[in-house]
């Protein structure tokens, strides 16, 4: 990605300016300053969403529908995040779907590029049907999580060779929100494996680092109390 690289030496030091921490250390949190360095451009930026998920966690509710179409505030979760990313200029985006896939095509439509298995890969595992459609860096969403991360500052921040998380916690509580070089995607998405449980833990802390903005929340619905705090926030309808 040509416009994500060019200046990145600037645009690092305006990220790290509030926090005042080094890049590349898996505990360590950039916080964007809210200082500018010029457009940056989204154009050629591509996405997935992670929609493949049981919910089981979320029984009943999601026997007959899967977790991103489940309603906070009168909308599916999905369109939380598809107008996120739309409203930041990210409109080539990829589904990864399998549970009740077919509702979530319904509902989606020709607005996004499916990615169809007939068994779960994980996360992770995911990525690798699509990753060579990927621009470099990309990217990944967990399907069940509403936040309002600034994808373009995130963007800012993120240096080449390595995995950005969005968080308020640590690399493994994280936000949903991850930007992934390609290089560092080739090495574990090729088999089925959890972004969490099994190639964060694993990776070296330089390959990592975590992103924050003041003004940023998430909300992941995956449990029936994750799922009542979010619709207490949104106001719940429908």
């Amino acid at each position: 990605h040509v416009e994500a690289r060019e200046g990145s030496r600037s645009r690092t030091h305006s990220c790290i300016e509030r926090s005042g921490v080094r890049m590349g250390r898996l505990h360590d949190r950039l916080e964007w300053s809210g200082n500018e360095d010029g457009p940056i451009s989204m154009k050629h930026t591509t996405a997935l969403i992670l929609c493949g998920g049981l919910g089981t966690r979320l029984r009943p509710w999601t026997y007959f529908t899967p977790k991103p179409l489940l309603k906070v505030g009168g909308k599916c979760v999905i369109d939380y995040i598809w107008r996120r990313l739309v409203d930041q200029d990210i409109l080539d985006i990829y589904m990864d779907v399998h549970y009740l896939a077919w509702k979530i095509i319904r509902h989606v439509g020709w607005r996004a590029k499916f990615s169809y298995g007939p068994s779960l890969l994980g996360t992770a595992g995911a990525i690798g049907p699509v990753l060579s459609a990927m621009s470099d860096p990309f990217f990944v969403l967990n399907g069940d999580t509403i936040t309002n991360v600034n994808f373009k500052n995130m963007l800012r921040c993120h240096q080449e060779g390595i995995m950005t998380i969005f968080t308020k916690d640590t690399a493994v509580h994280n936000g949903g929100v991850f930007l992934i070089d390609k290089n560092l995607a080739w090495n574990f998405c090729f088999r089925e494996a959890s972004l969490h449980e099994d190639v964060i833990p694993s990776l070296p802390k330089e390959s990592i680092q975590l992103f924050d903005e003041p003004d940023s929340y998430y909300f992941d619905i995956g449990t029936p109390e994750k799922l009542k705090k979010a619709r207490q926030f949104f106001g719940h309808q429908n």
